[in-house]
Parts: structure tokens; C-alpha cells; sequence
């Protein structure tokens, strides 16, 4: 049997467990935080199992959702950082995107990005050489970037409601 017509069964398991070790540098991150990785582990709503390598956090009423994976198409391990800042309405002023654009010049080593009309803040990088230290500074540098530049967006494009309030245009 293949997964996605490349990978024998035995093969993918090995893959995931190859990742094990950064599942483990990831924990302890989230341990340096302060948190207890395994209660930040995420859960599968409709079975209740836990999403192996996926973590969610939250700092202030900021998420942020932590993943560590293999894209078959990429061949090697991935660990991204994305906080969900906010909705962006169809009818949102273009300024929204120029402001977004400067914005990413201000960043080091994260983005922001629009996608299924969420505009998000990530960070990504191939897993390999990864160690906590590494993956804690890109933790916390997205919690802050996130808990710093959403207010901002609100403030200016939602008339300071949260997001799905009519946009100011």
C-alpha cells in the first residue's frame, strides 16, 4: 500500500518517527515558556486524539499554532510558528495591504501572509539543526510580533472592534 502513490506505509511510519526527536526539541520549548507541552498538544475535535506534532498556545487572547511535519513533496521535515491575527473582509480598504507590505519590513525572520482570508504571521524553516533554543526565540518572536502588530490592524481597519466589524474603508 502507498500514501499519495510515494511512500510505502512502513516508510511514511518512519518518516514520523524520524520527527519524534523534533517533536521532543519542540516540547522543550514550550517548556522554557513556562507551559506544559503536553497540555498544549492539540486535539482532533472529533475524535479527541492528539494531532501528533501540532501544539496551540496562547499568549494574551493570542493564538498561536505550532507544527512540525513532512511535505512529501519537499522530502524533509518542516517546524512553523503562525498566530491567526485577523478576518480580512472582501470590502477592506487597500491601504490594509500597504500597511501589511511596510509592516513585513519592520519583522525579522517571520511574514505575515493572507490565507483563507486570515491574515496570519508565520515562521518556517526545515526542521534539521533545529535545537529548543531556536525554536523557543521563533515561539516567542511570533507571540510578540502578533500580541504587537494585531492591535494595531484592529484599531486602524476595524474601528477598534474586534475583527469581523465593519472595516473603516
Amino acid at each position: 500500500m502507498h500514501l499519495h502513490g510515494f511512500v510505502s506505509v512502513l516508510a511514511y511510519k518512519t518518516l514520523i518517527m524520524d520527527l519524534s526527536n523534533y517533536y521532543t526539541i519542540v516540547e522543550e520549548a514550550i517548556a522554557k515558556i513556562g507551559l506544559n507541552p503536553v497540555a498544549q498538544r492539540a486535539v482532533d475535535l472529533n475524535t479527541q486524539e492528539v494531532k501528533q506534532g501540532q501544539w496551540n498556545l496562547q499568549k494574551q487572547d493570542q493564538a498561536i499554532w505550532i507544527d512540525v511535519w513532512y511535505p512529501e513533496r519537499e522530502k524533509r521535515g518542516y517546524f512553523q510558528v503562525i498566530a491567526p491575527l485577523l478576518e480580512v473582509p472582501s470590502n477592506i480598504s487597500p491601504l490594509f495591504y500597504r500597511d501589511v507590505l511596510e509592516a513585513n519590513n519592520e519583522l525579522f525572520g517571520v511574514a505575515f501572509a493572507i490565507t483563507r482570508n486570515q491574515l496570519i504571521i508565520k515562521v518556517i524553516r526545515e526542521a534539521e539543526g533545529m535545537d529548543a533554543n531556536e525554536a523557543y526565540n521563533m515561539i516567542m518572536r511570533i507571540g510578540s510580533y502578533a500580541t504587537t502588530y494585531r492591535p494595531k490592524f484592529v484599531e486602524k481597519y476595524y474601528n477598534g472592534n474586534e475583527p469581523g466589524a465593519a472595516p473603516n474603508l
